[in-house]
């Protein structure tokens, strides 16, 4: 629904941040799903065949790599030259980029490990997994303080709205890492496998439908569903003025 949703914004409006949001929802989509696709497998076997579960490691890296990959351009098309001075536009660049350094190093230990096997990985240290939820934790708390500065001019307002939401739900859920860390490490008993990421997903959803629930408003920011074709349709299609402004 999420990636429907910002389709929809996608057709409806014109914006530079809207593309790299839409990609970067199509990615977590496959990133939550492949998740919990292991977390059933798992749930299944009992355990992964080590083919598979290092399939899954590097996949699950690289994803991950690619969405910091796309905060960072995000940041950049977000800041404006004044706001590019402040600190912490850079703190949010140089903390995505640890993150992508991170996940490239846990795709070489899962190769490595893989050919290694029954060899001790850095992977098992409590102490490199710790250090990764916590440095995702700090890169998705610098993205959300980042995304919520005002955007550049000439931005609707209904993506003003939808960025801001998203920096809200990423400073919210910045600790999820360590909260899941902490249920993995003391492996209290009765309680399951948590992961904070489907309610992170769940929330990105919810903002992303509010923003088209929003636009397709009639009111002062919304306009009703297809009252007019956008400028750049009616000049891929030929339309006349008449076409463009008759409502279906």
């Amino acid at each position: 629904m999420g990636v429907t949703a910002l389709f929809i914004l996608r057709l409806r409006l014109q914006s530079r941040l809207i593309q790299l949001l839409l990609v970067f929802q199509i990615l977590f989509l496959v990133g939550v799903a492949l998740v919990a696709l292991n977390m059933y497998l798992y749930g299944i076997w009992g355990t992964m065949p080590m083919l598979l579960a290092t399939l899954f490691g590097i996949i699950l890296s690289l994803l991950n790599a690619a969405l910091y990959a796309i905060s960072i351009v995000l940041i950049r098309r977000i800041s404006t030259p004044y706001s590019r001075r402040k600190v912490q536009f850079a703190v949010a660049e140089i903390f995505a980029g640890l993150v992508i350094l991170k996940s490239l190093i846990s795709i070489i230990l899962v190769i490595g490990s893989s050919i290694r096997s029954g060899s001790q990985s850095l992977l098992d240290n409590h102490g490199w997994s710790l250090a990764g939820y916590l440095l995702t934790g700090l890169a998705m708390a610098a993205f959300g303080i980042s995304v919520r500065e005002p955007l550049p001019p000439g931005e609707p307002p209904v993506i003003r709205s939808l960025v801001k939401a998203y920096g809200t739900c990423a400073i919210v859920f910045a600790p999820m890492g360590l909260v899941e860390y902490a249920f993995e490490y003391l492996q209290l008993p009765g309680i399951p496998f948590l992961s904070l990421d489907h309610l992170f997903y769940l929330s990105w959803n919810i903002i992303s439908m509010k923003a088209v629930v929003r636009l397709l408003k009639p009111g002062s920011e919304g306009v009703p569903v297809l009252d007019s074709v956008p400028q750049e349709r009616v000049e891929a299609l030929g339309l006349s003025n008449r076409e463009a402004q008759k409502r279906f």
